[in-house]
């Protein structure tokens, strides 16, 4: 496979019509961001572009490199960080190819969606309170056929999220409806009452800050956050699994992060 047509791949499985024209709207770049040998075997996967990430990747013969973290250019001159990682990718003829809110927000391979999928709820809709801050719909709301309990839900993420995953037990003992944003999707009070106001019974995301606890009390709302990195292995494997039928080689690239 050409990476030209690895590229065309890539974008017709993760463009979604309503989603497409937010994607300019994303504040990390999404698509090819270097450009390196024409060929493509082997395509490694993980979520944060890093040295560490590129070497696994050498190590592994990866043509291409797919992440959900992208590499944040400067507005201006390069940094000494961001100039070794940019200069080891094209000294080594790598692409990189970022999916940030293509990945977020896709309705069967996301972050959001799959976190559903493990725990068993069913997406039924976006989420729409976060919109007016970002500008586009990132996470997914899902339902459960029978209502299942907080302490069910953490006995099946546990092997799947941070060691160092936050929990604060604060809403409804029986949970029927849930809400998923991956990430750095700490909610603000706004965000949160609005959740409770459309019934969410649980909100899943990867970080809180100091203040969510009492928040979250305050609001009568339960929260997981299983950890950024962890929360956005999702994605990407289940792309992964995806590139897998294209009769490419893929590896995943495993650098870990407990945050």
């Amino acid at each position: 496979m050409t990476l030209n047509e690895f590229d065309q791949k890539m974008w017709a499985t993760l463009i979604e019509p309503d989603t497409k024209m937010h994607i300019s709207k994303d504040m990390l770049h999404n698509g090819l961001m270097t450009w390196g040998r024409d060929e493509i075997k082997t395509v490694g996967f993980g979520v944060s572009e890093n040295l560490a990430l590129y070497d696994l990747a050498i190590a592994n013969n990866c043509d291409v490199i797919v992440v959900h973290h992208g590499i944040s250019l400067p507005p201006t001159t390069l940094d000494r960080l961001t100039f070794n990682r940019l200069a080891t990718l094209i000294k080594n003829d790598i692409s990189l190819w970022s999916a940030h809110y293509t990945l977020d927000a896709h309705s069967v391979l996301g972050n959001n969606a799959q976190i559903l999928k493990l725990i068993g709820a069913t997406p039924t809709e976006r989420t729409t309170w976060e919109e007016a801050k970002y500008g586009a719909p990132w996470g997914w709301v899902g339902t459960f056929d029978t209502p299942t309990t907080l302490n069910a839900i953490l006995a099946i993420t546990a092997d799947h999220f941070s060691p160092k995953t936050v929990t604060y037990n604060f809403g409804p003992q029986e949970i029927s409806k849930v809400a998923v944003i991956s990430g750095a999707g700490g909610p603000s009070n706004q965000d949160i009452l609005a959740m409770k106001e459309a019934g969410i019974d649980l909100y899943i995301t990867g970080e809180v800050r100091e203040w969510h606890q009492e928040m979250a009390r305050e609001a009568g709302m339960n929260i997981i956050a299983g950890g950024h990195w962890h929360t956005e292995t999702f994605g990407v494997k289940a792309l992964q699994q995806e590139v897998n039928n294209w009769g490419l080689d893929t590896v995943w690239l495993d650098v870990q992060n407990p945050l």
